[in-house]
């Protein structure tokens, strides 16, 4: 019976690898790389735009009967008269494009996209 040849580990086999973590770690490093705090979040009430509220610092903002919470560059919905609360349940936004909704409320809080600066959420021909 002859034994079995057994593989030996090169030098390349170690690049192939290290070039293929690379690869596939590089997208998640740019997901999680530091992106600019966005400055405002806005507030509309049946379409309209009630408040623009400022992410820079921290605060407690009252709009009608609901109250928000900014802190470090994020809003929520603190406090709601409505029945199910389920703005309140959403939790923190922070990222451009999240936003907060309240049907019984009408309201809904929106962190904009910034479109001047070619920071967009969407493409489409």
């Amino acid at each position: 019976m002859q034994g079995k040849k057994m593989y030996v580990t090169t030098n390349a086999d170690f690049a192939l690898a290290a070039v293929i973590l690379v690869l596939f770690a590089a997208p998640l490093l740019s997901m999680m790389a530091p992106q600019s705090s966005p400055k405002t979040a806005v507030v509309y009430r049946d379409n309209n735009v009630v408040r623009e509220i400022s992410l820079a610092g921290d605060a407690t903002v009252s709009v009608g009967s609901m109250t928000f919470e900014v802190k470090s560059g994020k809003i929520r919905v603190s406090e709601s008269d409505c029945p199910n609360h389920v703005c309140m349940r959403e939790g923190w936004i922070m990222n451009p494009g999240q936003s907060i909704v309240c049907l019984p409320n009408h309201v809904i809080v929106e962190i904009p996209v910034d479109h001047e600066n070619g920071k967009y959420d969407i493409l489409s021909k």
